[in-house]
């Protein structure tokens, strides 16, 4: 048995020194474990445990985090497009590593761990469906891609993190200010909430947004002049087409088989 004292060691040697120390970037890993793990357990008993009780009223608490979500967001989307993007010459076909005690890869170990906390933000996502016992959004697709990005920033930030992770924060941070914008509305108005328009646009964005992620990733894979490691940038292109090809049959299964199937009662 793998115990917490190698687990331990292998984190030390191979972990970046630009977050070592840093909250929840701790060895061994106890704490960021424990609390995927407490995540885990909620979404397993939580339904259970909800079953006999009434739903809790959540319009502030969910008010006031969509609020936060959209302001961090927004600022993280912003502020990462101009740092990284416009004030730096970014390589989009070979990416750089950003390895080094420079300023601008302090400033990207920074920006990476601000995105990896709002990862482990977005849990609480899970937690208020669970609460409000609206089963239906508890799906798989929700729950993989919540954990996933908790696990892959979480590593991305412990061994790896470069230029082309802070593609996909800055890309993914103004998608989900847009997101949490629509689910603020929502919370004050339940109109927006029952428009069907407004669902498909969100799905929409996504689904652009993890096309473009994995064109991304797989051009360093296919260049031969990039140096990078190959595996990460198929792994990491993998990952996200297999949430594009979740996120799909998704919309296919809420617009286009319900669309359809009400056309036929007619």
């Amino acid at each position: 048995m793998v115990s917490l004292g190698y687990i331990s060691e292998i984190w030390n040697k191979y972990e970046d020194p630009r977050t070592a120390g840093k909250f929840l970037m701790e060895n061994p890993p106890t704490r960021f474990f424990g609390f995927i793990i407490s995540y885990v357990l909620f979404i397993h008993f939580g339904p259970t445990l909800m079953k006999k009780r009434k739903p809790f009223e959540l319009k502030l608490v969910k008010s006031v985090y969509n609020i936060f979500q959209i302001v961090i967001n927004g600022y993280y989307g912003l502020y990462g497009l101009y740092y990284v993007f416009l004030t730096h010459n970014y390589n989009y076909s070979c990416p750089s590593l950003a390895i080094g005690n420079d300023e601008y890869a302090q400033t990207i170990a920074h920006l990476g761990h601000i995105y990896f906390l709002s990862k482990l933000w977005d849990l609480f996502d899970t937690i208020f469906i669970i609460l409000k016992k609206n089963d239906r959004q508890l799906s798989f697709l929700h729950c993989y891609h919540h954990m996933f990005m908790a696990f892959a920033t979480y590593f991305i930030m412990k061994f790896y993190i470069d230029t082309s992770f802070c593609l996909v924060a800055v890309i993914n941070a103004l998608i989900h200010s847009c997101m949490y914008f629509y689910y603020f509305l929502t919370t004050q108005n339940s109109e927006v909430k029952k428009s069907i328009t407004w669902k498909k646009h969100i799905t929409h964005i996504q689904m652009l947004q993890f096309t473009v992620l994995s064109i991304h990733f797989l051009r360093p894979v296919f260049n031969t002049e990039c140096n990078r490691p190959k595996v990460w940038d198929i792994f990491m292109s993998l990952q996200i087409l297999f949430i594009l090809y979740m996120f799909i049959q998704f919309y296919i299964k809420t617009y286009l088989v319900k669309k359809n199937s009400n056309k036929k009662k007619f």
